[in-house]
């Protein structure tokens, strides 16, 4: 890593992480996630760019084009009770036995400051001063500004708020518009006959990534969308249109997802 100085070795046989690690804890965190991720990729779950509620037992991706706000509803739905955590920005599913589970990875959200300024839970990440200073902001610098803080939900949510794996019931797309005029909505979809939300939840295996023989992916390898669309079958999936409105999709979700 040019920035930081760290040095990352990985074979099939040794992880080394070399450097100024507790400077750099995010990106050790990220390292040793990594290693979780090849190995549930090597047991053929397939890695979505997606967050992940459980509610009662039952798994819930939403994911998001760039910048889409899944961390932020994510976030907001935890306020439900019976509503846990189970994954902030990388969600892997599993379809064996006409079943498919939902598993997270152990690290807590990292979030930015459009994410905290209205959500009274997390005002705790920043200083008053600062938060003030954010909200003069124009809503579009805010909404693109990338200033990372450590969202940890047992602290902030309360003990027992985290879960590790689900079966999933259900898949969120947000494909509003910020600078759209309508009125916000969900809308139950066959993602067979839309096939082009799924560039929002597929994603790439990464650069840590490593077969069971050891070889890592060249740097023009796809992903394969009809592995995604089998995983998903019989998975509901609802897609979010319109302008952005946290307030009216999270009633829409609690009614539509029982929360």
């Amino acid at each position: 890593k040019v920035r930081t100085g760290m040095l990352f070795l990985q074979s099939n046989s040794l992880r080394i992480a070399a450097g100024p690690c507790l400077e750099n804890d995010n990106q050790l965190i990220n390292f040793i996630c990594s290693q979780y991720m090849s190995w549930l990729q090597q047991r053929e779950w397939l890695i979505c760019h997606a967050s992940g509620l459980v509610a009662e037992g039952r798994g819930i991706g939403i994911a998001g084009f760039s910048g889409g706000g899944k961390s932020t509803l994510m976030l907001n739905l935890l306020e439900n009770e019976p509503v846990n955590f189970l994954t902030n920005d990388r969600l892997f599913i599993h379809a064996t036995d006409g079943k498919v589970s939902a598993r997270g990875i152990p690290k807590m959200p990292r979030i930015n400051p459009g994410t905290i300024v209205n959500n009274k839970r997390l005002h705790s990440l920043l200083s008053t001063e600062r938060r003030e200073a954010l909200l003069q902001l124009p809503a579009e610098e805010l909404w693109v500004l990338e200033e990372k803080y450590d969202a940890l939900i047992p602290s902030l949510y309360g003990p027992q708020r985290v879960t590790t794996d689900a079966p999933l019931d259900a898949f969120v797309i947000l494909n509003w518009k910020r600078d759209s005029a309508d009125e916000s909505r969900v809308t139950e979809i066959d993602i067979n006959q839309r096939q082009e939300l799924l560039a929002a939840l597929m994603k790439s295996p990464g650069p840590f990534y490593q077969n069971t023989d050891g070889d890592f992916l060249s740097q023009d390898a796809t992903v394969e969308p009809q592995r995604y669309l089998q995983a998903l079958n019989g998975v509901t999936i609802y897609e979010v249109t319109g302008k952005v409105d946290f307030d009216a999709i999270e009633a829409q979700l609690s009614t539509l997802l029982a929360l």
